[in-house]
């Protein structure tokens, strides 16, 4: 009975970090990938903006 509940406890535990790690692990992928974004839409702007074209002629 013990160690049934024992097992029981540390596979609940063991889930429970599983899940906790493939969160952070998501989370720490989409910051990465919006800061990529993010940084695209700003040298986007920065080629589109006029004042880029009025530098270049």
């Amino acid at each position: 009975m013990c160690s049934e509940m024992t097992k029981h406890l540390w596979y609940k535990y063991y889930g429970l970090f599983v899940r906790m790690y493939i969160i952070s692990q998501q989370s720490y992928l989409s910051q990465i990938n919006t800061t990529q974004t993010s940084f695209e839409a700003y040298f986007d702007s920065k080629r589109k903006s006029p004042n880029c074209m009025r530098h270049n002629p």
